[in-house]
C-alpha cells in the first residue's frame, strides 16, 4: 500500500497492491465518522502503524485511516496536550515509530526577526493504543531519531558511527520562505542535533547548490 500528500498539503491518496487508480480520502469509498470535523489545514506528515495510516495536520490533529477492505474508515484522535512556551512557536510536527512505539514530535521555534527562526526545542509523545490518547515522553535511551520533509526514521544509535544516543537530527523542511538562523549566501540552515539529556541544540551548516526543499530527507545511505 502507498499512500502520498497531494494538492496544498491538504489531501492523502491511496494506492492498494493490485489497485490501479488512487483513491481519495474524501470521496465514497471513505467512511468518516457522524461527528463535526476539525479544521483540516495542511497536513504536516503521515506515518504507516501497524496496519492503519495516521496523519497529523498543523492544528496537531490526528487522523486514523483504517485501511481494511472494501472502505477506508477514518476517525480522529485526541490531540496531545503541548507545554505552554511563550516566546516559542511549533515549526513542524513528525510523526515516527520509535522501539514499537508511534510518536509525535514537535519542533518549536523563537522568532528571532520577520524572517528568522531559531529551531529551540522538540516535545515527544507516545501513542497509547488502548486509550488512543498521547503521553508525554522525555527520552528515547539508545535510540536517535532522525526528521525530515519526506520521512522520518529511528536508529540504534550504537550502529552507527558518530551517532548520538537520546538526540534528534533534524533538516530545514520549512518551506514558506522563511529560515532559522542566517548564515553565509549559499548555505542552507536549521541543520542540526538536539540532545533530549540537556535540551541543548547544535546547528550543522550545510552548502547546497539547490534549493532545500528539493531535497530528500536521505539521511543514511547503504555503501555498496
Amino acid at each position: 500500500m502507498v499512500a502520498a500528500i497531494v494538492e496544498d498539503c491538504d489531501k492523502i491518496i491511496i494506492c492498494r497492491e493490485g489497485e490501479k487508480l488512487w483513491t481519495l480520502a474524501e470521496d465514497e469509498y471513505f467512511e468518516f465518522p457522524a461527528c463535526p470535523k476539525p479544521k483540516h489545514g495542511q497536513l504536516d506528515d503521515m506515518m504507516f502503524f501497524e496496519g492503519n495510516l495516521y496523519a497529523i495536520n498543523i492544528f496537531s490533529m490526528v487522523t486514523v485511516v483504517e485501511c481494511g477492505a472494501p472502505y477506508f474508515r477514518a476517525h480522529y484522535v485526541r490531540k496531545p496536550r503541548s507545554g505552554k512556551f511563550k516566546d516559542w512557536s511549533i515549526l513542524k510536527r513528525y510523526l515516527v515509530v520509535c522501539s514499537g512505539n508511534l510518536l509525535i514530535v514537535k519542533k518549536y521555534a523563537e522568532e528571532l526577526d520577520e524572517n528568522i527562526q531559531k529551531i529551540c526545542f522538540f516535545e515527544l509523545f507516545k501513542f497509547e493504543k488502548d486509550t488512543e490518547t498521547w503521553s508525554r515522553i522525555y527520552e528515547i535511551g539508545d535510540k536517535a531519531l532522525f526528521l525530515g520533509q519526506n520521512g522520518s526514521i529511528s536508529v540504534s544509535a550504537a550502529e552507527i558511527v558518530g551517532c548520538r544516543p537520546n538526540c534528534i537530527y533534524f533538516a530545514d523542511d520549512y518551506y514558506d520562505g522563511q529560515r532559522s538562523e542566517i548564515g553565509p549566501v549559499g548555505y542552507q540552515t536549521d541543520n542540526g542535533v538536539f540532545c533530549l539529556d540537556d535540551n541543548s541544540v547544535q546547528i550543522f551548516h550545510i552548502s547546497h547548490s539547490v534549493p532545500f526543499w528539493e531535497i530528500p530527507a536521505m539521511w543514511l545511505q547503504q555503501k555498496i
